[in-house]
């Protein structure tokens, strides 16, 4: 099958039929809301036992759910669909991200969440996954998401800069959930989705980061609106193709920017404010960091002589010669 992409949640509610797996968000305390459509609610003369989403009148929608047999009439804003895979979703927000979490993953798949932080998203995976794992880059978030989720396996790993390990660690895995938009460049997140997707063959990536979802929103903006507002991006491979393109390497692992990230421009204009080593880490294709605080402190790195980092390609562009401050892009 094609590959989907698919901003999560679309900005319409999706129209719901027969057949459709979806994920009903639950008032009850039922282990999960998976379940199957099986057409449109009875009349109100006859309703199903369960009237666990009564709510305000509207056009409701049978569902039986997966796990216990039982149907319910229920609020189609209550629903969330499983999309068919494979597919790429993109959340712009922790609550889509984990809203994806427990809808998209069932007790069959087995997860692995890049960016696990303190393993909040991890520990929501492991209740509905047949197993799950985190990696993270932070040592000391590892060690944290180890004493807050004991039961769950936590590993330090940056992936771009070890895929051949993070391979390995992942063989098997059948669903990627990706959190680093937060301290990550769009050009790594990028990265990261192509990389997963070439090696590991999943069945679902879902991902959030906002520069993402604004790539995606603005190009959803040039459909027609059917497609725009199921979030489906019509022409997915080709779009992520291009957006993969415009952060090429020129010597392995420094990704070239062809035109400038929109966090750069942002920090650009505003001087470059935050601390240098708030800004994704990049290395070079021998593996060597690129040093943060000799392209983006105005005085350079304080202890040139010292450091073992690399101080010859941007950060930013990957171009070899000038530090990302001096940046043209």
């Amino acid at each position: 099958m094609p590959l989907d992409f698919r901003v999560f949640p679309p900005s319409q509610l999706p129209v719901f039929s027969p057949g459709d797996a979806v994920f009903v968000k639950l008032r009850s305390q039922k282990s999960t809301g998976h379940a199957i459509v099986v057409g449109p609610a009875p009349s109100p003369e006859s309703p199903p036992a369960n009237e666990e989403l009564a709510g305000p009148e509207v056009q409701r929608i049978t569902v039986q759910y997966e796990t216990d047999g039982t149907t319910a009439r229920v609020n189609p804003t209550r629903l969330v669909p499983v999309f068919p895979s494979p597919a790429v979703l993109i959340c712009r927000t922790t609550t889509a991200y984990r809203t994806a979490a427990r809808a998209q993953v069932y007790s069959t798949d087995n997860v692995v969440e890049i960016g696990s932080s303190y393993g909040v998203c991890t520990d929501i995976l492991s209740q509905h996954a047949k197993s799950v794992f985190g990696i993270e880059v932070s040592p000391s978030l590892v060690e944290e998401a180890r004493r807050r989720q004991p039961s769950i396996r936590f590993e330090l790993l940056n992936v771009l800069e070890n895929p051949r390990r993070a391979m390995e660690l992942m063989k098997g895995t059948t669903k990627v959930f990706i959190d680093i938009g937060g301290n990550r460049t769009l050009g790594d997140v990028v990265r990261i989705i192509a990389l997963l997707m070439e090696g590991l063959g999943l069945a679902l990536v879902c991902v959030k980061s906002e520069e993402l979802a604004d790539e995606a929103d603005a190009h959803l903006a040039t459909q027609d609106g059917s497609s725009a507002n199921s979030g489906l991006i019509a022409d997915g491979p080709e779009w992520f193709s291009r957006l993969l393109q415009r952060f090429s390497t020129a010597d392995g692992l420094v990704p070239v920017a062809k035109t400038a990230e929109k966090w750069f421009v942002e920090a650009r204009s505003q001087g470059f404010p935050k601390n240098p080593l708030r800004y994704g880490q990049r290395v070079t294709s021998e593996g060597v960091p690129i040093c943060r605080l000799h392209n983006y402190k105005a005085d350079g790195c304080p202890k040139p002589d010292l450091c073992t980092y690399d101080h010859r390609f941007c950060h930013h562009c990957g171009v070899e010669g000038h530090r990302a401050r001096e940046c043209t892009l």
